[in-house]
């Protein structure tokens, strides 16, 4: 175990290790790459779904594996998505403030029923078809977008829409994809890590006034980190390792760049 994160820098301190296992902040660029070959690591295994740092052209080039996590817990996000729309909604962190200062006014902490309210979900991967699950059996009517539509997410009772209906129809919207603003509804976004970061880097003035609304409630990246998703994330993570060491077929979607993946 290292806790350095992966950097060219930090890079030769692989040396003599047949593979590295990575996280959503370790930097696995061509740079890195070359030097993990060179000192001969042959695997990278990452402990996420994500592998957007990891140079995939460089690890087919140097010979290098490159397996993933393909899914660890679509319910644990779907859920944080929930409590950040209750939250929201209800008013809670503001409440929970108040309370502990002795404050019990009730004052500006007003929501509204979820029961008979439309939803919008964008992206209705196992994570959408998980949140639109919940969100039917608040009572909510749900409206759906997204490049592929899915028949299960039709049986769960979404109605597929285009982008621009969903935004202007929807009481309350969840998004794997771009945030929303607009008046007198609340949109609640589950994105990862570093899709964060590439936002805040673009967008860091934007973000700065986000965060002085006391309506934006805002956490790190935790919305997978439930004990279910955890065991997931490291038994996968062990199971990829042992398939390239014991040169057995990966399982189903987690190899990235290695033997039979282009």
């Amino acid at each position: 175990m290292v806790d350095a994160r992966l950097s060219p820098s930090t890079a030769p301190l692989t040396s003599g290790m047949d593979a590295v296992c990575l996280f959503v902040n370790d930097d696995a660029s061509a740079e890195t790459v070359e030097i993990l070959a060179a000192n001969g690591t042959r695997l990278i295994a990452m402990r996420c779904a994500g592998y957007d740092r990891v140079d995939v052209d460089a690890c087919r080039r140097h010979g290098v594996t490159v397996a993933r996590v393909p899914e660890y817990s679509p319910h644990a996000v779907a859920e944080h998505a929930l409590a950040l729309l209750m939250a929201v909604n209800r008013h809670l962190p503001a409440a929970h403030s108040r309370t502990r200062e002795g404050n019990f006014t009730l004052s500006g902490l007003v929501g509204v029923d979820l029961y008979g309210k439309t939803a919008g979900v964008v992206g209705t991967g196992k994570i959408g078809r998980c949140l639109i699950r919940i969100l039917r059996g608040l009572g909510m009517r749900v409206l759906a977008h997204d490049v592929a539509e899915s028949p299960e997410a039709r049986s769960l009772g979404a109605d597929y829409v285009e982008r621009d209906y969903l935004i202007a129809n929807s009481d309350v919207g969840g998004a794997a994809l771009d945030t929303y603003e607009k008046e007198d509804k609340i949109f609640f976004n589950d994105f990862s890590s570093s899709s964060m970061s590439k936002r805040m880097e673009a967008w860091d003035d934007e973000f700065k006034l986000l965060k002085s609304f006391p309506n934006v409630l805002i956490t790190p990246h935790s919305a997978f980190l439930t004990r279910e998703a955890l065991a997931n994330i490291a038994n996968s993570t062990v199971a990829n390792v042992l398939s390239f060491a014991e040169g057995k077929p990966f399982p189903e979607n987690a190899l990235v760049v290695g033997p039979g993946k282009n």
